[in-house]
């Protein structure tokens, strides 16, 4: 993969656990304003459908 360890937990938490909380920090927002119902829309790159040279770790993110 030519990450190490770290590098790669790095790219977890900024992709994955950063998201997780941004998206639930939004939802406490809409609660807390009285919005019992929406959407939070979470926009990603093309990473996922198209994986090219040494981008297979971080298209799994």
């Amino acid at each position: 993969l030519g990450l190490t360890g770290e590098q790669m937990r790095a790219m977890l938490d900024v992709n994955v656990v950063g998201l997780a909380l941004c998206s639930s920090r939004a939802a406490n927002s809409m609660l807390s304003r009285g919005i019992n119902g929406g959407h939070i829309f979470n926009i990603n790159s093309m990473s996922g459908h198209r994986i090219t040279g040494m981008m297979n770790f971080y298209a799994a993110t």
